[in-house]
């Protein structure tokens, strides 16, 4: 069988397209590289993927690793990069989008505000869902949380629930239907622990915290294993982590992660240094889809009763406003 490179002397099996994943690590620990490097072998093997991001950084699937083209030929919507402004009303159609085109996408929510990627988070998850459930050879999907703590907190606030408990089944249920995760995050501890749970491979480097190192002591404690390694974390070298599948792989392992072909625009920006331009790219009819979600975003506005309720008051002002009298209106003339 044809094995996806992921890791020295660890590559992983295809069916790793529907498996859930853990990669945890500190602050610029190397986690969001790892799961690139299983992007990069999903992709390989013809398998779609979306990677939905509250941070900056997934641009560099679109690169070599010199930061110039090519890279990964894969739609980049939202952002400060994205070939197309993402709207948060439009969820439910770029899932759409995700099942119709069989593409893979790259959806950069960081200039959202919390309630819109709240918003367009559980939208997109729900309608993702229906889809693919609604299949009747659903072809598989991976999908990349990034700072997965922010779709699945541990600690759900009023509003949260229904977004937390769209991802909390897709990851619980998803691998039956043909949806793999990757949870990506460097507070293990604030995420949902049902999800959590569900991990079948975690991947986890450098970590120093002790709440982290907690959360991560539950998670071996209850999958059997032998806790001992904690205590090693903190000294492993970049870009080492171990690998633990106690039931897909039966393996535990200390790996190197192999290097990337695609840019790591993970990195941290250094004085001086001249980070990657921005490269068209036009894979899918974007200009049909950008006026979709247009008419997405206008849909919304519609029936949303808060720019209802400022309209009222606009309008109450306006007719506030003293107006002229007839004397008035015949002075001006």
């Amino acid at each position: 069988m044809t094995k996806i490179e992921f890791a020295d002397g660890l590559p992983l099996p295809v069916d790793a397209a529907t498996q859930t994943f853990g990669f945890l690590a500190r602050k610029r620990g190397g986690k969001s590289y790892a799961a690139g490097k299983l992007v990069e072998g999903l992709h390989a093997h013809g398998v779609q993927f979306v990677v939905l991001s509250p941070l900056p950084n997934w641009f560099g699937l679109r690169l070599a690793a010199d930061g110039k083209p090519p890279g990964i030929d894969v739609p980049l919507l939202g952002g400060l990069r994205g070939d197309i402004p993402l709207s948060p009303d439009a969820g439910r159609l770029v899932a759409d989008a995700v099942i119709d085109t069989g593409r893979s996408f790259v959806l950069d929510v960081s200039q959202f505000s919390l309630g819109e990627r709240k918003r367009f988070a559980t939208a997109f998850g729900e309608q993702l869902w229906q889809r693919q459930k609604a299949q009747h050879d659903p072809r598989p999907i991976h999908v990349v949380l990034e700072e997965a703590q922010l779709f699945l907190p541990q600690q759900i606030f009023k509003g949260d629930e229904h977004m937390v408990g769209i991802w909390t089944e897709i990851v619980r249920l998803g691998g039956n239907m043909g949806i793999g995760v990757s949870l990506i995050s460097q507070r293990p501890q604030s995420v949902a622990k049902e999800a959590l749970t569900q991990v079948e491979c975690l991947v986890v480097l450098q970590v120093n915290g002790v709440p982290e190192k907690k959360a991560l002591k539950e998670w071996i404690v209850e999958k059997g294993g032998d806790t001992d390694l904690l205590n090693e974390l903190p000294f492993l070298k970049p870009g080492e982590a171990y690998v633990w599948s106690p039931q897909w792989l039966e393996h535990f392992g200390r790996h190197k992660i192999l290097p990337k072909w695609t840019f790591d625009s993970g990195m941290t920006p250094k004085v001086g240094a001249k980070r990657a331009a921005q490269v068209p790219l036009r894979p899918i009819d974007l200009d049909a889809l950008r006026a979709q979600m247009a008419e997405a975003t206008k849909k919304a506005e519609e029936h949303d009763v808060g720019a209802l309720r400022r309209r009222i008051r606009e309008l109450e002002a306006r007719l506030a406003k003293p107006s002229m009298s007839d004397q008035q209106l015949e002075a001006a003339r």
